[in-house]
């Protein structure tokens, strides 16, 4: 029998076949809607020809599901078989299969997402219905897959059909059997220090820097995605040329806090979480082309690839805006561009407005809640950005936040173009040199701040005691890394010993420095 013949006698029986090779149109439309043979019927009738079909219809599916087809066989051991005739589920004791959808739902990997403030898990979904064809991937909520609510999704539409509504828990079921070994990945949605399984690591858009892992960094817009470090080596030396060129770009009343705010940047989280806050606002003002943008940028390639036109934040950002990136900017310079004289009311009153966030975001770190729209409250994300504005002048906010900024005043002739080109073209030796400094402080500090941060008090009550005789003014990079600085002023240091038996014993006299005229400050620093 041709297929043509066979179709036509599965819908309407041998008799029917017979009729519609002699008759006209209208018995033909006659029987069409009124005679319905069973299926099981022709089954009978038709064995061969039925399984002969059915095996052809299954090996298309399996043609176009492709390499797909191992999800299939991951249902093996399983109640579940999905096919050509969609999603089944196996009734023992019953001899038969129940159909539960047209559809097999793969759950593909667990996603957590740590923006920071808050930690959210979701399942990467994609899926098949049976005629072969795979629908988009999905990323749905986690808890969405317990309640079941997201078939209905605008990216798979009308094409998930379920037998019944109540075989979505079966359809959920399913998914977990599919998903017992599921991959999971976490994806961070900002920068800087962060602790992972034990182990500090700083992260970028790149990845991050002390682990050998796959880490995975999605700060979700173009520009912030700058914030990234190079992956090639350079000389140490020829680096710190680069770098330390980057004094010469301007006076150094300028370059010099620049300078040392991309260096200070990477510590801001370290230093807050041990109570010695690193805020304040940064403010570059100037006329119009006296470069300011540029020198910032400049500098901010300390830690990726930034000119004049890529800004993080602007002015002309709404709050909530600049409030979300400044977020993601932990541990990390921020340029803000550009504040000018406005003409419009409105925008001139938004750019205040903007400024005197800033200031929040640089000195309070902005925590605390707001006021969601349905009387809720939302968390604020945490703040730690090292916020660098610029404009051509600071608007008026009253002597108690412009205390909080610390003014760089840039005039038209101050920047050297020939340096500053140079450094321009030379970002990724300013990005080598930040990466080695971040990787130098994991390595040796990452995990003592505690111990640092008791050591610099110690030692700042013995300088400033008038009861003994050290007088040793150290920089902070020497006594992070000389052998008799931290080590020397711990609760168990030989001078926090000798500084707490002299300052202990009333009955003696006071020892001064003129008394310790043959000792050796040099050596026993150990400069």
């Amino acid at each position: 029998m041709q297929h043509t013949e066979y179709k036509v006698t599965k819908k309407g029986g041998v008799q029917f076949m017979e009729e519609i090779k002699s008759s006209n149109d209208e018995v033909t439309k006659n029987h069409l809607h009124n005679v319905d043979i069973p299926e099981e019927t022709l089954r009978k009738e038709y064995p061969q020809t039925f399984q002969e079909d059915e095996d052809k219809e299954q090996q298309e599916f399996e043609k176009k599901m492709g390499e797909n087809m191992k999800y299939v066989e991951m249902l093996k051991n399983s109640p579940y078989y999905f096919s050509k005739n969609g999603l089944e589920r196996d009734l023992k004791g019953w001899g038969a299969k129940s159909k539960l959808s047209n559809v097999l739902v793969i759950p593909i990997k667990k996603i957590n997402i740590d923006d920071g403030t808050n930690f959210k898990s979701y399942i990467e979904l994609k899926a098949f219905i049976n005629t072969g064809e795979e629908l988009p991937s999905i990323k749905v909520p986690i808890e969405q897959i317990e309640r079941n609510n997201f078939y209905n999704n605008p990216i798979w539409g009308i094409k998930v059909i379920f037998a019944k509504s109540s075989y979505k828990e079966e359809q959920r079921n399913c998914i977990k059997v599919l998903g017992k070994n599921l991959k999971e990945e976490t994806i961070f949605g900002f920068t800087g220090m962060k602790e992972i399984n034990g182990e500090t690591v700083f992260l970028h858009s790149g990845g991050a820097i002390g682990t050998s892992k796959n880490i995975k960094v999605e700060l979700g817009d173009e520009v912030l995605n700058r914030y990234k470090f190079t992956d090639k080596q350079f000389n140490k030396q020829d680096a710190f040329k680069v770098a330390f060129a980057c004094l010469e770009t301007a006076p150094l009343k300028i370059t010099v806090p620049l300078f040392s705010i991309e260096f200070l940047a990477p510590l801001s989280s370290t230093f807050d979480k041990v109570g010695i806050p690193t805020g304040f606002l940064t403010w570059v003002q100037g006329p119009q082309q006296c470069k300011k943008t540029s020198i910032v940028s400049a500098f901010n390639s300390f830690f990726g690839n930034f000119d004049r036109n890529h800004a993080p934040l602007s002015f002309l950002d709404g709050v909530p805006s600049i409030i979300n990136k400044a977020a993601k900017l932990r541990d990390i310079p921020s340029l803000c561009d550009d504040y000018f004289p406005s003409a419009d009311k409105q925008e001139a009153t938004h750019m205040q407005k903007v400024a005197q966030t800033l200031i929040s975001l640089s000195f309070d770190r902005l925590t605390g809640s707001r006021s969601k729209s349905n009387g809720t409250l939302r968390k604020n994300p945490r703040q730690n950005s090292m916020v660098i504005g610029t404009g051509e002048f600071f608007p008026e906010l009253g002597q108690s936040r412009t205390s909080r900024v610390l003014f760089l005043n840039l005039d038209k002739t101050d920047v050297n173009n020939e340096k500053l080109r140079y450094i321009q073209t030379h970002q990724e030796e300013l990005q080598f040199i930040m990466k080695w400094y971040i990787q130098d402080f994991i390595s040796d500090f990452s995990n003592k701040e505690e111990e640092i941060i008791k050591s610099i008090k110690n030692y700042k009550k013995v300088y400033i005691s008038q009861n003994h005789y050290y007088s040793y003014r150290w920089t902070l990079i020497n006594f992070l890394s000389k052998p008799n600085g931290i080590s020397r002023f711990m609760d168990n240091g030989d001078m926090w010993l000798e500084y707490k038996s002299i300052i202990e014993s009333s009955n003696d006299e006071f020892i001064g420095v003129s008394e310790l005229d043959d000792f050796d400050i040099e050596s026993y620093i150990d400069i």
